[in-house]
């Protein structure tokens, strides 16, 4: 039985690697075929583009071997496509001939437009009326006009030959850069492809004068593109004043943890010198990057015409840096300063202005051969004897500018007439900038003046100075006390985290208690709660959600004499008389001192209102001229 039952297994296991071995065999065999169908398949597709290709490249060939033929006739061509209601699109080929006889530039005949090409010349030739009337036709369509009776004809045209008529006529044509000649033309439509084409053939007859129909309205298009380049310069000069007060206002609100953290700093290291003096260093650069910021707002907002006590180094360093960005390596840009004493009363701007366009007068002298720059910076004293190169200066301090360059010069005999108005050594369509006399007469009014020394061939040297006024009398930050607190609840809102942070350990060193809230909302849920325990408010101006005006409108609803404080920096979108209605008694400009904040805060919650100080106290829109000595 054993013997049979193992005879049995070994029966099964038999059949079993036999079924394998069969279904091993068919499924190899199924694979083989169907791999070789698909190699059928690849290769049918291979050759079907491969023939597809040979197709493409002989049409290629044929439409290229059509092109050459075209371009050698006599005939100018030009194709048009049919749509429907009778009208055509643009123009799709025109031969070499077409476009020498329209005088076409590049691929400008892919926005031809039959019917603001042509023109029917009037039956009576001689009459002097009806031929100015036609070049008033010719001149407005060479400027972008649309001639209407054009296409009411080419659309009658059109009928005419689709009902089997010919068109052989003379017309009259304009070129692309104006000229006016006269043309015999045939035209016909062709179908390809359900598609169909009006054909024009075009044959020279005359040339007439060889003038824009209106040369009155060419020089308009050129005056207007010249005023649109100087459009678009301005526009930029624009975004880069808005990118400027942009990037200065995020830089405030970097420095004013800077600021705080350095006075907290020092506090916390009372009776270590060397570590206080290494905070009261970081305090002063930073009031430094304060000012700087300051003259960097002045330049991004002030309207022209409006004077301001500016810095000029940060102004030279500007236009030194733009030069050296884009002038040529064999261009090298030196600046030299001698002092330090560089503050003017002067439109910033303006002043801008002028530096740039001496630097690219002195550049344009150098394109050729190459030289240096230089920015030599230095003042001097004014006693009435002109010694120093400048005439009509009153007598007093001045800092004196000079751009050098190493260029081609001025002749003697131009050194003269460079500031007589509309006199220039350019062409008319090199860069028009604001030229001489218009610098010096924005010196001249600044209270300086600009002279000029040059030696053909060696380079020119131009000289621009201007009042300088006092230094500026630094303010003591650390020496002076403040006034402290008396443990107040003073509720502080911005949605900057890291002002935040800084707040609370520098409301505390003041002696109050700050409660701090990144988001207005929670804030007026704070004044709810406090049930009249909250002695201040201080928030920034602008936040997500709600701003600061709104929020001290609320927070006044709440509780009617609340001290409320706005900081910010962003403070000429304060509106002040907005911010007096809804309570603000004070508002201070990022970022802010310890002591500033301190002694503004005492004041607020002792009931003085600063604000409306501020408002009884406005500046000028223009500030007085400095007056001269006599």
């Amino acid at each position: 039985m054993e013997v049979l039952f193992y005879q049995l297994i070994l029966g099964l296991f038999a059949i079993l690697l036999l079924g394998i071995g069969v279904y091993l065999f068919y499924a190899h065999n199924t694979y083989r075929k169907k791999r070789a169908r698909q190699k059928r398949y690849e290769l049918e597709l291979l050759n079907e583009r491969d023939d597809a290709k040979k197709q493409s490249i002989r049409q290629k060939q044929h439409a290229g071997f059509l092109s050459t033929l075209l371009d050698h006739t006599d005939a100018a061509i030009l194709v048009f496509p049919i749509q429907s209601h009778a009208s055509l699109q643009p123009c799709i080929y025109a031969n070499k001939t077409a476009c020498n006889l329209l005088e076409i530039t590049d691929d400008g005949w892919k926005e031809l437009k039959c019917e603001n090409l042509e023109y029917t010349i009037p039956d009576k030739e001689d009459s002097q009326q009806q031929h100015t009337d036609a070049e008033h036709q010719l001149g407005t369509k060479a400027h972008g006009g649309q001639n209407e009776n054009s296409k009411y004809r080419i659309r009658e045209q059109l009928m005419t030959l689709e009902q089997g008529g010919e068109i052989d006529e003379k017309i009259k044509c304009i070129t692309q850069i104006g000229h006016v000649i006269t043309a015999q033309r045939r035209a016909y439509i062709v179908q390809h492809d359900n598609n169909r084409y009006l054909l024009h053939a075009l044959r020279a007859c005359k040339t007439e004068s060889p003038r824009p129909p209106l040369p009155m309205q060419a020089e308009k298009d050129k005056a207007q593109a010249r005023l649109h380049k100087q459009r678009m310069q301005s526009e930029r000069m624009a975004s880069i004043g808005i990118l400027t007060s942009g990037i200065a206002h995020d830089f405030n609100n970097i420095l004013t943890p800077i600021l705080g953290y350095a006075e907290i700093g020092a506090d916390f290291c009372a009776g270590n010198e060397t570590l206080q003096d290494f905070f009261a260093e970081i305090n002063h650069a930073a009031l430094r990057a304060k000012e700087l910021i300051k003259q960097i707002l002045i330049y991004a907002r002030l309207p022209d015409g409006e004077a301001s006590a500016i810095h000029l180094i940060p102004i030279i360093k500007e236009v030194a840096k733009q030069q050296t960005s884009i002038l040529s390596p064999d261009i090298e840009v030196r600046t030299y300063f001698q002092t330090k004493e560089d503050r003017v009363l002067a439109n910033p701007n303006q002043i801008l202005q002028v530096i740039t366009h001496l630097a690219d007068n002195a550049r344009d002298a150098m394109q050729a051969q190459g030289g240096t720059l230089d920015f030599l910076f230095s003042t001097f004293e004014e006693h009435g004897d002109q010694q120093h190169g400048f005439t009509n200066l009153s007598e007093g301090s001045y800092v004196r500018l000079s751009i050098k360059d190493t260029g081609t010069g001025i002749p003697d005999n131009l050194l003269n007439r460079v500031f007589e108005p509309f006199f220039s050594t350019k062409q008319a369509e090199d860069r028009p900038g604001m030229g001489l006399p218009v610098a010096k007469s924005i010196l001249d009014a600044a209270g300086g003046a600009i002279a000029i020394e040059s030696t053909q061939g060696e380079g020119t040297t131009i000289h621009i100075a201007l009042p300088l006024l006092e230094r500026e009398q630094e303010q003591p930050t650390n020496h002076r006390p403040h006034p402290s607190g008396n443990h107040q609840a003073i509720l502080f809102v911005d949605d900057d985290p890291s002002i935040c942070r800084m707040v609370h350990p520098l409301l505390t060193s003041i002696g109050y208690d700050p409660i701090i809230c990144s988001d207005p909302q929670d804030a007026l849920t704070h004044i709810k709660k406090a049930d009249g325990t909250i002695h201040a408010l201080i928030s920034d101006l602008i936040m997500p959600g709600k701003n600061g005006l709104e929020l001290a409108k609320a927070a006044h609803a709440l509780i009617l004499d609340l001290p409320i404080m706005i900081i910010t920096g962003y403070p000429e979108k304060l509106d002040l008389q907005a911010a007096k209605a809804a309570g603000v008694g004070a508002c201070l400009a990022k970022p802010v001192t310890r002591q500033d904040l301190s002694e503004t805060l005492t004041a607020i919650i002792q009931g003085q209102n600063l604000l409306t100080k501020e408002l009884e106290v406005q500046p000028a829109k223009h500030p007085p001229q400095c007056e001269k000595d006599a």
